[in-house]
């Protein structure tokens, strides 16, 4: 069993957003792709936002940084 990794990224006390090292709808093991979830107060469970493939997210984290390149 593998373990994946969740970071939770939150700018308000009543909403967040978690990001996951894996694709749950596709291959739900660490590293295989991006999930993100949207939670808030009214969305206890969460809502998914994205569910890609690895090389889908890494197509993504590519775009991301041209548009705001690292300092």
């Amino acid at each position: 069993m593998s373990i994946t990794t969740i970071k939770r990224c939150q700018s308000d006390p009543h909403w967040w957003y978690t990001v996951e090292d894996c694709y749950v709808e596709g291959e739900p093991e660490s590293g295989s792709g991006l999930t993100i979830t949207y939670f808030d107060e009214n969305r206890p469970a969460g809502d998914r936002l994205l569910c890609v493939s690895l090389e889908d997210a890494l197509l993504l984290r590519d775009a991301i940084n041209q548009l705001y390149p690292p300092s």
